[in-house]
């Protein structure tokens, strides 16, 4: 799934690199590190609001403010190995549904701007550029694609945003 603000932000940073005549690195550098650090958060974002969302299905309000209030602690980081976990937290049917939905593309895809994020955040940067993080975008996205599909695979109720 698409996410809007990611769409908008490739689109803005494209039209502002066309615009110079002499393109600079390090302006690329810069907008190609911003872009990692939002496509990572907005995925983390997106995940959430998935599981949330999975929660409203539950009946018993209580149980909703509890399954809300604990998925901060034990989501931390959008990683692969972390989606894993918390669809495992759901049932190992899960875990194993969403593993045999991602191919090696998307994985190398995804795990690409995981990396690189994690370069950037802990000061070691990265020269990965704008088209490479847009093409790494766009085959990771599937990731949450997959992710709610294995999340309300169960009852069908899937969210009106699919």
């Amino acid at each position: 799934m698409h996410i809007d603000e990611i769409d908008h932000s490739f689109n803005e940073c494209e039209r502002y690199l066309a615009g110079e005549e002499v393109r600079s690195q390090s302006v690329e550098r810069l907008l190609a590190h911003s872009l990692l650090i939002l496509v990572c958060a907005e995925f983390e974002r997106k995940i959430k609001d998935l599981v949330k969302e999975k929660s409203q299905t539950i009946s018993n309000s209580a149980m909703q403010e509890f399954v809300q209030a604990c998925l901060d602690s034990v989501f931390r980081s959008p990683s692969l190995a972390n989606v894993k976990a918390l669809l495992g937290k759901f049932g190992v049917s899960y875990k194993d549904s969403f593993r045999k939905l991602l191919d090696a593309r998307v994985q190398h895809a995804y795990d690409s701007i995981l990396h690189n994020r994690n370069s950037v955040a802990h000061g070691d940067g990265s020269l990965v550029t704008i088209g490479e993080v847009k093409g790494f975008y766009e085959d990771a996205h599937i990731v949450l694609d997959h992710f709610q599909e294995v999340l309300f695979a169960d009852n069908g109720n899937y969210p009106s945003n699919r």
